[in-house]
């Protein structure tokens, strides 16, 4: 019997002393700031963004001071973006997203910047330039974007030449339009344009993609929808945001996670409201997933059952103190 606790023992020290390690992160702040230099145009002059009011056909300059407060010379980059809508229900300026083809004067269309990569030596300020160049046709409503500004510097890679990217990003906004008395915020029309079901980093989801056809912001918005199967009418998924803004001509990807159920191929129906406090437009949609896409999107899936590593210890002790208490039942029978 002592022999067989000293078994025992020896399996749970061998468990016990296997090593666990994190990986460590780089603490190091981004060293740099921006500011918007105030331009003649400028609708609102208390704004933390460019807010211009420009005429047809008009040449203007964005002007940005870029500070460098480290100890190390930074190479930032400038980069246009264009107002686009994120699965949050915020205004995304990341350049990530696919312009919609109603957005007929996209920002980085008519704004340029004239230094792609800008040099600022450390504990130093360096003015960077944009150029504008307004439509030569009165548009209606806005143009939405965003001027990025990251940190391109050699030394945000780590010691063994892997990238890090583009941790720190600045973006100021910049909102363009004919008139200083257009609106910016307009709740005029939402559509449906399509349902789909794809993985989102990693995530199976069927997307409802909503649609503001509009040249202005809209907002503050709720969505809510279900997603019911169309044969028993069970509501399978629901879910709702609020506060939600769509930019001007852009989409809101509406989504569902599926998270660790299965996509079942079969039919379906959307039904759902996006709600302003001026108006309310209802929704109801038929759609289809094919048994292939179900298939593909189960396999590829990033989502998987984590069992915490003291689960995993706790499981492989009892397991062996069972097998040991067995064991030594079966001696002591044998020897009754």
């Amino acid at each position: 019997m002592k022999k067989l606790l000293l078994i025992v023992i020896a399996c749970l020290s061998a468990f016990m002393s296997i090593p666990s390690y994190a990986d460590e992160a780089d603490d190091t702040m981004g060293g740099y700031t921006v500011e918007g230099i105030p331009n003649a145009h400028q609708v609102d002059p208390n704004a933390g963004y460019f807010d211009l009011s420009e005429e047809p056909g008009e040449k203007d300059q964005l002007k940005v001071k870029l500070i460098n407060n480290s100890d190390q010379e930074k190479s930032l980059k400038v980069t246009v973006t264009n107002g686009n809508t994120n699965s949050n229900g915020l205004v995304d300026y990341t350049g990530e997203s696919k312009d919609h083809s109603s957005l007929k004067t996209p920002l980085t269309s008519i704004l340029k910047a004239t230094q792609e990569t800008v040099t600022v030596p450390k504990h130093s300020e360096v003015e960077t330039t944009l150029e504008l160049s307004m439509p030569k046709e009165k548009f209606d409503g806005i143009i939405l974007g965003g001027i990025v500004i990251s940190d391109g510097t050699e030394s945000n890679k780590k010691s063994d030449g892997m990238s890090m990217g583009n941790i720190y990003n600045y973006t100021l906004g910049v909102v363009i339009r004919n008139d200083a008395k257009t609106d910016v915020y307009k709740n005029v029309s939402v559509e449906l344009e399509s349902i789909e079901t794809k993985l989102d980093y990693g995530k199976k989801v069927v997307q409802v993609n909503f649609l503001n056809p509009n040249p202005y912001i809209l907002g503050e918005a709720t969505v809510e929808g279900k997603i019911l199967d169309e044969e028993s009418g069970k509501v399978l998924q629901e879910q709702a945001k609020e506060n939600v803004v769509i930019a001007p001509n852009s989409v809101y990807p509406f989504q569902f996670d599926w998270q660790k159920e299965e996509i079942k191929p079969g039919n379906y129906v959307f039904e759902g409201v996006v709600k302003t406090k001026d108006q309310e437009w209802k929704f109801s949609h038929k759609f289809s997933i094919e048994e292939e896409t179900a298939k593909e999107l189960n396999e590829k899936t990033a989502f998987k059952v984590h069992i915490p590593n003291w689960l995993k210890m706790t499981s492989i002790v009892l397991f062996v103190l069972m097998i040991s208490f067995t064991i030594w039942a079966v001696i002591k029978k044998k020897k009754g």
